[in-house]
């Protein structure tokens, strides 16, 4: 996690440890705009920035020299989503008009577009899996669109042809999949997690986070694999310890954020981070936002895959 208002990163394993943030260097051909995200690839060994503008840059990580740069793709749009296909070879970048572009990062030339025919919103999130049953790579991408809209990486230039998975009222903020048991997870604004078969869109459970209005945003969500019952024992303590850490440290900040944690099924939990702020910047917040009551089924189902709370 990181401290904007004091400019350090914190990390944690066994106990939260907290890095100074210094610059040493300064590369004026970079970025000139904020960066909107910084992925490393395994395959070819190299960390790949985007900015909000389109500039993309590809960084040695023995030296940290800038290899390759190319500008451009989605215009005016500014870009909010940032990603790598299944194989790590793509780039795959989204933008706050609704669109999706596939790139060779390696030389910045176009590969495909991404389209679909509803509005064009912003996209939030962007995933990639893999369907092993067709032999097929899937795209997903989720937004303020509400909805989550899935491809199949088809050869065309452009993919137009997509389904969706309907199940938020507000928009969706962060999104995850976990394969493995083929489950998909999204957060909204409002503070509701869905749970959906990664292939189907079966809607497999939902939770809700409770809090005041408006203070429930969910921004962040990853999968953790299963434990036994002594190690979940001593997770669960390390999470509350690495949430109350973080509570601490975003005492007086203008964003402060804590971390909730979920287990909605035997086979993994699903950490979820929880965002309190007043509304978001650049959109008003809606008037019908308050968080749906759990159905008193999924309550008792807790265990197994129904609602919990923060």
């Amino acid at each position: 996690m990181y401290d904007h208002n004091r400019r350090r990163l914190i990390t944690a394993n066994h106990r939260p440890y907290v890095w100074q943030h210094k610059v040493i260097t300064q590369d004026r051909s970079g970025h000139r705009e904020p960066v909107r995200g910084a992925l490393y690839n395994s395959v070819f060994a190299v960390v790949v920035s985007v900015d909000e503008g389109g500039t993309t840059c590809v960084w040695n990580m023995q030296d940290g020299q800038r290899e390759g740069r190319f500008t451009g793709g989605h215009e005016n749009s500014k870009v909010t989503a940032v990603g790598f296909d299944h194989g790590q070879r793509r780039l795959v970048t989204a933008a706050n008009d609704g669109t999706m572009i596939m790139w060779n990062f390696n030389n910045g030339s176009l590969i495909k577009r991404f389209c679909h025919d509803q509005e064009p919103m912003e996209i939030t999130e962007l995933l990639f899996a893999r369907d092993e049953k067709r032999g097929s790579d899937i795209a997903y991408a989720a937004g303020w669109n509400s909805k989550v809209f899935v491809w199949e990486d088809e050869d065309d230039d452009v993919v137009d042809e997509y389904k969706t998975y309907d199940g938020h009222s507000e928009d969706i903020l962060a999104m995850a999949a976990y394969p493995p048991k083929q489950y998909l997870a999204t957060g909204d604004y409002q503070g509701r997690i869905v749970i959906w078969g990664l292939m189907t869109g079966e809607k497999k459970s939902w939770m809700s986070h409770r809090a005041e209005r408006y203070e429930t945003s969910v921004e962040r969500l990853l999968w953790l694999p299963a434990y036994s019952p002594q190690q979940r024992q001593a997770a669960s303590a390390a999470a509350a310890a690495l949430t109350a850490s973080a509570a601490t440290l975003a005492v007086g900040g203008s964003n402060p954020s804590v971390s909730s944690f979920f287990a909605p099924t035997a086979e993994a939990s699903l950490a979820a981070g929880i965002s309190q702020v007043s509304a978001r910047p650049g959109k008003p917040p809606r008037a019908d936002s308050n968080p749906p009551a759990p159905p008193a089924a999924a309550a008792a189902a807790a265990d197994g895959g129904g609602d919990g709370d923060s």
